[in-house]
Parts: structure tokens; sequence; C-alpha cells
């Protein structure tokens, strides 16, 4: 059997089955989350991962509240919002 390596980063999808789940990840799954990261979800339990951001640079006072790891979740959010805004940020990312 023949195995060809893939230079991940140079890789691109471009199968239509595939481009509508990242078309829905671009134009609804994101803004869905950065309003869950906001607390803008009425049904959801509010997480205060911005606002714990926003304690921490002092522009709001308050406690921290909320999952020690809600940090990444921020970060993770931002790296998906650039990867789907910037397409060519994916070969340092």
């Amino acid at each position: 059997m023949n195995v060809l390596e893939v230079d991940l980063h140079k890789l691109t999808v471009s199968d239509p089955f595939l481009g509508q789940y990242q078309q829905l990840v671009r134009d609804v799954v994101i803004p869905y989350q950065w309003d869950a990261l906001n607390d803008r979800i009425p049904e959801a339990e509010p997480s205060h991962a911005i606002e714990n951001f926003r304690i921490a640079a002092g522009q709001q006072t308050g406690n921290f509240y909320g999952m020690v790891f809600q940090d990444s979740d921020v970060a993770k959010w931002l790296e998906s919002g650039c990867l789907v805004t910037v397409p060519e940020a994916r070969s340092s990312a």
C-alpha cells in the first residue's frame, strides 16, 4: 500500500457536503458561542467567561465566577473566529 504524506497546513476542503458544515460553523455556531460566552442565551446558565476577562482587565468590578478552564473556552472561540475569517491564518495556527 502506498501512503502519501499530506501537509495539513496546505489542505483545503472544497467538497459541497463538508462546505455546508463549514458555512454553518461560520454563520451560526461561532456567533452563537459568542452570545453564550457573553451570557446572552436566556435558557443557558451564565458562564461569566467574558465578564471574568473584563474584571481581570479592570473594566468591570466583581469576583471571578465559573470554571477555571473558561479562559481556554474564550481562547478557542477566538482561534475559531480567526480561522474562518482569515483562512490563510491556518498556516500559523
